[in-house]
């Protein structure tokens, strides 16, 4: 099965940084990939910065991984672009999943002005085959 989760298009005038949370609870196989695009249809993996118990070492352009059972803190920046759209993919295969992967806090900003908020603007974000919940 797969999921995606993109962001409405944004508009910066400078330099972007992402942060979320995320819980990763699936096999290798099964990754959770955050990518950027400026035309909505070419699609780039984004260098992903983790902190937390069990995170990976490094800068890392997917999240996969079980047994850690917690929250990671993730980071990404991109460069200034006049239009950006993010999204978040995750593609499982037939064997196990675990838990699979949950999203939350994710805010957008660029020079200290946010960009998006997830928490206050969830209109802002296209989810398909996501779940909302509560953390």
């Amino acid at each position: 099965s797969s999921a995606l989760l993109s962001t409405v298009t944004l508009h910066p005038s400078g330099p972007v940084r992402v942060k979320f949370d995320a819980f990763v609870d699936t096999e290798r196989t099964d990754p959770l990939v955050f990518e950027a695009s400026t035309d909505g249809v070419t699609w780039a993996a984004v260098p992903l910065s983790v902190r937390g118990s069990g995170a990976p070492d490094g800068t890392v352009t997917s999240l996969a991984g079980n047994g850690h059972r917690t929250w990671w803190r993730v980071e990404a920046r991109l460069p200034q672009a006049a239009e950006i759209t993010l999204r978040w993919r995750y593609v499982t295969d037939a064997r196990y999943t675990g838990r699979g992967v949950n999203l939350d806090e994710i805010v957008v900003t660029e020079r200290g002005r946010t960009l998006l908020n997830g928490e206050k603007e969830p209109h802002k974000l296209h989810p398909e085959g996501w779940q909302r919940r509560s953390r």
